[in-house]
């Protein structure tokens, strides 16, 4: 949901975070969480 949501806001995180109903701290983390980055998941 974060990944679509990012996308459709052009990679906006204050917007995406307005859309998703959370603090733009809390997205980042979320983000560097779950994020699939080059294909590999998040260690995390």
């Amino acid at each position: 949901m974060i990944a679509e949501t990012l996308e459709h806001c052009g990679g906006a995180v204050a917007v995406a975070a307005d859309r998703l109903q959370v603090g733009k701290a809390t997205l980042y983390e979320k983000i560097k969480r779950y994020i699939v980055v080059k294909g590999e998941p998040s260690e995390r």
